[in-house]
């Protein structure tokens, strides 16, 4: 027994002693790896290039080079760090952590995201899956509440209470988060196998989705918007993504919104649809003022009534949107005015205000083939 303690103190004092190299970990974990870094930026020309055949980003012509160095992929840009450059550089990092954090790249262990600026500065620095693109000068720009309170001038026993319930809003919100995170991972899991019932392929994020629907799928991203859940197959002869849509934007505090969306986007780049966009659930009159309002050219329907109170529908060529949205195809969307449809020629996405649940997965599915096969049917 005594033999076994003095060998283990001896194991000890050598690791005091001796520890291991930090020039030789600092090496392993900063080494390049040029072969990769050909690979991300392949997939950045795949799709978001005009060899794409969607929608090009300004964001791709400011990146320079792309590197790997360990688990970091690193996107050299020619941006600096100023708040107009910011939408440019989380573009930048969406698109990479499309390759990144793709579940066909998760043998290559990355996990990490950074875009530098032209002068070497870290613009934006990702680290996992689980954060988001967020410019590194925002980061931990939460407000000095501490130095407010030193300005007021307040008695030691009043700051008291303000710092208190500061820390408890922040407990609160770290629970908040946990809690979210956790259906999320539980949501993802169920869709998993959703998709492997449908017979389609299952991406955890795909950020990069989103450029090939000019940047959004209902909503602008001006903040931060991820593209979870990514099923991609055929559904009736007809390619189709479908994936879990959240978008954030906003100031601080009660401004900011959040939405979660689930969106089918089937892609008709063979015979393309008239871009048009069309909401349910506007009987409210002031939100129909507010539609005309808006500077979207709002079509109406002189010979259904009824589809007109009951939906809002803009597009560029009335004319065509009507022909499209015939007799079939307005009887489709009527059973559905909790939807919203949105067409940008190649694709068409459609969405329920509520996200349905992984055992009503296969319900949506089929009611939004069915309004794809309507309209497709009803194309001039």
């Amino acid at each position: 027994m005594k033999t076994l303690i003095l060998v283990a103190v001896a194991v000890i004092t050598l690791g005091i002693l001796n520890p291991p190299s930090q020039s030789s970990t600092q090496s392993s974990e900063e080494q390049e790896k040029p072969e990769i870094a050909k690979r991300v930026r392949k997939y950045l020309d795949d799709n978001f290039t005009e060899k794409s055949g969607g929608y090009v980003p300004t964001w791709y012509k400011n990146i320079i080079g792309v590197s790997v160095r360990g688990k970091a992929v690193i996107a050299k840009t020619d941006l600096s760090s100023t708040l107009e450059n910011d939408h440019a550089a989380e573009g930048v990092c969406k698109g990479v952590s499309g390759f990144v954090f793709g579940i066909e790249n998760r043998s290559l262990d990355l996990n990490n995201v950074q875009v530098h600026g032209r002068d070497g500065q870290v613009l934006i620095n990702r680290k996992g899956i689980g954060e988001q693109c967020v410019p590194a000068r925002r980061e931990g720009k939460t407000g000095s509440v501490a130095e407010r309170l030193r300005l007021m001038d307040l008695p030691e026993t009043s700051r008291l209470l303000p710092l208190t319930l500061g820390a408890l809003v922040v407990l609160f919100a770290v629970i908040a988060v946990k809690v979210g995170r956790r259906r999320d991972s539980q949501r993802q899991a169920a869709l998993a196998l959703v998709a492997a019932e449908l017979g389609m392929g299952f991406t955890p994020e795909d950020n990069a989705l989103l450029s090939q629907f000019g940047g959004f799928a209902f909503y602008p991203h001006r903040n931060w918007s991820q593209a979870t859940s990514v099923m991609r197959g055929t559904i009736r002869g007809t390619p189709v993504v479908l994936f879990d849509y959240y978008v954030t934007w906003g100031g601080l505090g009660s401004d900011i919104k959040t939405v979660r969306l689930t969106v089918a986007a089937f892609d008709l780049a063979s015979k393309p649809l008239p871009v048009f966009e069309a909401q349910g659930g506007q009987n409210n009159w002031v939100i129909r003022l507010l539609g005309r309002n808006s500077g979207d050219k709002v079509i109406d329907f002189p010979d259904d009534p009824d589809f007109t109170r009951g939906f809002c529908v803009t597009g560029d060529d009335a004319q065509t949107v009507r022909r499209l949205l015939g007799p079939d195809a307005r009887s489709s969307l009527t059973r559905r005015t909790d939807w919203r449809f949105r067409s940008n020629g190649r694709w068409l996405l459609m969405c329920p205000h509520k996200r349905p649940k992984p055992g009503d997965y296969r319900a949506f599915v089929e009611k939004a083939s069915e309004v794809m096969l309507v309209m497709t049917g009803a194309r001039v």
